[in-house]
């Protein structure tokens, strides 16, 4: 797994672009703007914005106006907005999505 470091993201952008991913991995297609709205705790408006500034960096991909549109064009890529915290391997993972 490759992880980035972007401090340009917010804490809020990067925990919607780990929920979108995850979503892929679990369920094989994106989730709903209403749905990473629930998942993550934030407003609409900021769902759309981070839509929009994650694919202006080429971390998304997909159709515009579409429902499920947004796709991470790498499943491998882990984004995030600080330097790791060393003791995080010792928590358990923020999992958005319960698996089927």
């Amino acid at each position: 797994m490759t992880t980035v470091v972007d401090t340009d993201l917010t804490p809020v952008q990067a925990r919607i672009y780990e929920a979108v991913r995850q979503c892929w991995r679990i369920y094989g297609q994106a989730p709903s703007q209403y749905e990473v709205q629930r998942a993550v705790g934030c407003s609409s408006t900021s769902v759309q914005n981070a839509y929009r500034i994650l694919k202006r960096k080429g971390y998304f991909s997909g159709t515009k106006f579409a429902v499920r549109g947004a796709r991470p064009t790498d499943m491998e890529r882990e984004v995030l907005c600080a330097p790791p915290d060393p003791f995080a391997a010792f928590d358990d993972p923020e999992l958005f999505w319960e698996h089927a």
